[in-house]
């Protein structure tokens, strides 16, 4: 089951992030993400636990045109990987850009990470071009 988690579902989120170390997230910043309706958690539930997950921002546009999807993260578990859920995440946000007539869903992976381009293009995903960089300014 795909599910778009919530402030409810906090539990559940914590319990996934110690599974990956990753204790030293604040709950406060999760339920601030969570509550945020332009914020998307969403995640493959089987058995009361998160299998997989994605998480992507609405980017509103100043032109009038329509929101853009920014896809962040997409991360299923090493022991649930090969079974299709990247696949059901990924084609549930391009749902949700759809039905939330989002001009489209965009994301930025490295040529080096074979897995996820595999998935991306198997699922019709088109590179725009083969020169992107992506600068990052610290503050």
């Amino acid at each position: 089951m795909i599910k778009r988690l919530t402030t409810s579902d906090l539990s559940m989120i914590e319990k996934l992030l110690e599974e990956e170390n990753r204790e030293t997230l604040n709950p406060e910043n999760i339920r601030s993400f969570l509550s945020d309706t332009s914020n998307y958690f969403l995640a493959f539930i089987h058995n009361e636990q998160i299998l997989g997950y994605a998480l992507a921002y609405t980017l509103a546009r100043y032109d009038g045109r329509e929101s853009m999807m920014y896809l962040h993260e997409i991360e299923v578990k090493e022991s649930a990987r090969r079974k299709g859920i990247g696949k059901k995440l990924l084609n549930e946000m391009n749902n949700i850009c759809e039905q939330n007539g989002f001009m489209k869903l965009f994301l930025i992976t490295n040529k080096s990470n074979k897995p996820a381009v595999a998935l991306y293009e198997s699922l019709s995903g088109e590179a725009s071009n083969d020169d992107d960089i992506v600068y990052t300014f610290k503050s």
